[in-house]
């Protein structure tokens, strides 16, 4: 089941820390822009989202920001976090 417009999204979210150079660029050349590291939140449904936060922590609770009603089921480095 996914949502629109920030609506509900169930399953598994992965999230994956994007490594930038000091110019804001991922090893492909896109340009994201410096700050905060980049996480990128992928789920089950095909949804994609980046959000930054300087721990993966600070970025999970970003992501519940933009999807407030979603059950995130977050894995990480092989374990599961429910939030």
């Amino acid at each position: 089941m996914s949502g629109n417009s920030k609506g509900p999204v169930l399953g598994k979210w992965y999230l994956r820390r994007i490594r930038l150079n000091r110019g804001g660029y991922d090893s492909s050349g896109s340009y994201y822009g410096i700050g905060a590291p980049l996480y990128k939140a992928t789920c089950d449904d095909d949804t994609v989202v980046m959000v930054r936060g300087m721990t993966r922590r600070m970025a999970l609770i970003e992501l519940r920001k933009q999807y407030p009603k979603a059950l995130l089921h977050v894995v990480v480095r092989n374990r599961l976090s429910q939030t």
